[in-house]
């Protein structure tokens, strides 16, 4: 998915300023996504420069004002073509996708480490991980509380099933690797 559809479907939900847009994109980017406004503001004006969005000028108070972007109808019916298509759904099989994690690419490594040291990265990864868990069980009764969509929820429950299976892998390698301890 593109960030430019992201940013008009989530704009498609409701209208937004900048920061809020920031805020709704954030969390499903992970830390290396983050969209700061070196990247989120010159999207947005070229999805405006598109004809995709528009925005209104709303005063605050004796702040500065707001810009608070929308779709046009012509933004929707690009987003929706998208939405509809195939485009991006080809899953290559690939053995790359310990890059996307800094961790898996280390556990590629590991044999340069002592049992020792794998184990307390382990210990270490486990206990993020259940933190993890319980944060996204967290946003998950959230989302249910304030009936958000249901297939928004069933992804972070897609979320929720991966990163159970990454806290039983983790245990599964913390026992193999505490085990090459023993004498």
């Amino acid at each position: 998915m593109s960030l430019r559809h992201a940013i008009v479907g989530f704009l498609i939900e409701r209208p937004m300023h900048g920061y809020e847009l920031k805020r709704a994109l954030s969390p499903a980017l992970g830390r290396e996504g983050l969209v700061n406004d070196g990247i989120l503001y010159p999207i947005l004006s070229k999805l405006v420069a598109d004809g995709l969005l528009k925005k209104r000028i709303e005063k605050v108070g004796s702040g500065p004002n707001r810009h608070v972007m929308f779709p046009t109808a012509k933004g929707q019916k690009w987003f929706r073509e998208w939405l509809e298509s195939s485009e991006g759904e080809e899953d290559e099989i690939t053995y790359d996708f310990f890059l996307f994690s800094p961790f898996l690419a280390k556990c590629v490594f590991f044999g340069k480490l002592s049992n020792a040291d794998i184990v307390n990265k382990l210990d270490d990864q486990l206990v993020s991980a259940k933190a993890k868990l319980k944060t996204f069980d967290a946003i998950r009764n959230k989302l249910v509380a304030r009936n958000v969509d249901a297939h928004r929820v069933a992804v972070l429950d897609l979320g929720i099933v991966q990163q159970k299976q990454r806290v039983k892998w983790l245990a599964l390698q913390r026992a193999r690797a505490k085990d090459s301890l023993l004498p």
